[in-house]
């Protein structure tokens, strides 16, 4: 785009009287007076423009180029192109070579991945296996504790059986020998005894008897004699043996009474005694035994369970790693997909071919205070930046600007006259199509120049002879001015504050006060003061 000129923009009265009556004559107009006539007349805006197309193709690289974008092809300034001729290349050897190593890193990820998978489900199995594994042997130690178990309370109730028959049979002892062979025993030692005894007095009286025949047989004769000395030796003899079996009789209760019963009941009693606390410490054995056996049941109930959970964790752990897997995988595609599409996408964008025909402008175009940059082989530029435009030249538009002090005037709609000085045949119409809702300097580094808003003129009109660039003038219809008396810029004077003109009278000039309306720099609006056919000076005369 060209440097758009500031509008020179003044107010330009235009006369456009309908009928003979209003418009001044051309000899008027050379004359140095002016005829006061009533008729009509046009406020406009003159200024300048930039002629532009209504469409600038841009060329520019729309990728990411992140290698780089450097040219290796580029047409000649105002080259004609067609529809799809290439404008501008750029080198593509460092795109090919990422787009392949990406190719091959993105199938790289895949073989990988796979062989991931892979392994887990390996590892998986063979963790399986080895938790099932220890599942069927806890399984089998509980079968194995269970029989064993089983077992050892049979052979526990044996036990405890045995003891409590030992204990019975103890105690059966003890009550009998209390109650019946300690009785029994020591009525046969009582009777014994007594035996002995009525033994002992009967050998007694027998020996007292042979000594009584002894004495008697003293009387007779030897034989008889000898015989009675034999029956006293035999009597004394069985009353030594009857009072020995008497004694031993007595000593034999006496030891019984004394030794042999109390030592039977004592070891009967520490039989029952014993019996019954090896009975008693096998009960406890035995529910120590039994608590131990709950305890060791119940520890492989839980290693069981655990050994399940195991089981459903590593089958847990295999699906989360798998999750967390199949994430990276995706994740690193994902990246790589898109590094890939990116650089294939700037690979296929590394031509710029021309959307239309046309004539192509390489560059940016200039830029207020900078030099333009030389486009050429060779040269880097950057990602959307601009390095040729094709105008379509099937339709224009004027880019003007407005003095601030004018924007009020100016609205969206009004009609425009366009004009180019090199094409003086051409006058083209248009209409204000758009204007900046912000003000902006006219010269931007400078704090001091005048504010302007940019504008944007339509045209319908078009000629093969116009070219973008071109410098026009355009005359903005502000307002049109009817059946008024009016009087050129010219004619009309201040003086100490007050407006004053020059009529030119019969004899000399007269000076009238006058007041004036509706203005442009062309011609004024009258209000009082002269009238019509009164005839002005258009130069102010010294009296």
């Amino acid at each position: 785009m060209g440097v758009v000129v500031l509008l020179l923009c003044f107010f330009l009265f235009k006369s456009c009287s309908s009928g003979s009556s209003g418009e001044p004559s051309s000899a008027q107009q050379l004359d140095r007076f002016y005829e006061v006539v009533r008729g009509d007349f046009n406020i406009t805006v003159l200024g300048r423009g930039e002629l532009a197309a209504i469409e600038n193709h841009q060329l520019r690289f729309e990728g990411k180029g992140s290698q780089g974008l450097s040219i290796i092809q580029i047409v000649e300034n105002q080259a004609k192109v067609e529809v799809g001729d290439p404008v501008v290349s750029f080198a593509d050897e460092v795109y090919l070579e990422l787009i392949k190593d990406l190719e091959e890193e993105l199938y790289d990820l895949k073989v990988d991945h796979e062989y991931d998978l892979e392994y887990q489900d390996e590892l998986f199995i063979d963790d399986t296996r080895n938790l099932e594994e220890n599942l069927d042997d806890i399984e089998l130690n509980i079968v194995l504790f269970l029989e064993t178990q089983s077992v050892a309370r049979d052979k526990t109730v044996s036990v405890l059986t045995e003891m409590a028959n030992a204990h019975e049979t103890a105690v059966d002892a003890l009550d009998k020998y209390q109650n019946l062979e300690y009785r029994t025993e020591s009525k046969q030692m009582q009777a014994a005894a007594d035996d002995q005894e009525q033994q002992y007095y009967e050998a007694l009286s027998a020996f007292e008897k042979s000594k009584q025949d002894l004495s008697e047989a003293r009387l007779k004769d030897d034989v008889t004699r000898d015989a009675a000395e034999r029956a006293v030796a035999l009597a004394e003899k069985k009353v030594a043996t009857s009072i020995s079996g008497w004694e031993t009789a007595r000593k034999a209760e006496r030891r019984f009474r004394r030794y042999d019963h109390p030592q039977k009941l004592r070891r009967l009693v520490i039989t029952s005694d014993k019996t019954l606390l090896d009975l008693k410490r096998q009960l406890v054995k035995a529910d120590s035994d039994q608590v131990q056996d709950e305890r060791r049941y119940r520890k492989l109930l839980r290693q069981k369970e655990q050994a399940k959970e195991l089981i459903v964790e590593r089958r847990l752990k295999k699906e989360e790693k798998l999750v967390t897997l199949e994430e990276d995988f995706f994740k690193q595609q994902e990246r790589l997909d898109e590094r890939l599409a990116e650089l294939k996408d700037d690979y296929s964008k590394l031509v710029l071919r021309a959307p239309v025909a046309g004539i192509v402008e390489i560059g940016k175009g200039d830029e207020r205070g900078r030099e333009p940059k030389v486009l050429a082989i060779g040269v880097k530029v950057s990602p959307r930046e601009v390095v040729a435009r094709i105008p379509d030249l099937s339709q224009f538009l004027v880019n003007c600007s407005i003095p601030e002090i004018y924007r009020s005037r100016i609205q969206v709609g009004l009609d425009v006259i366009i004009k180019n000085s090199a094409l003086p045949d051409l006058v083209m119409e248009g209409k204000v199509a758009q204007i900046a809702s912000m003000s902006e300097r006219l010269n931007r580094w400078d704090s001091r120049s005048p504010r302007i808003y940019k504008t944007r003129i339509s045209t319908n009109t078009t000629d093969p002879r116009l070219m973008p660039g071109m410098t026009v003038e355009v005359e903005i219809f502000v307002d049109s001015v009817r059946d008024v008396l009016f009087v050129p810029v010219e004619a009309l004077y201040n003086q100490e504050g007050e407006t004053y003109c020059q009529v030119q009278g019969t004899f000399d000039v007269e000076e009238r006060l006058v007041e004036t309306g509706r203005v442009s720099t062309s011609f004024v609006e009258v209000l009082n003061g002269v009238d019509e056919g009164d005839v002005v000076l258009l130069h102010r005369k010294d009296k």
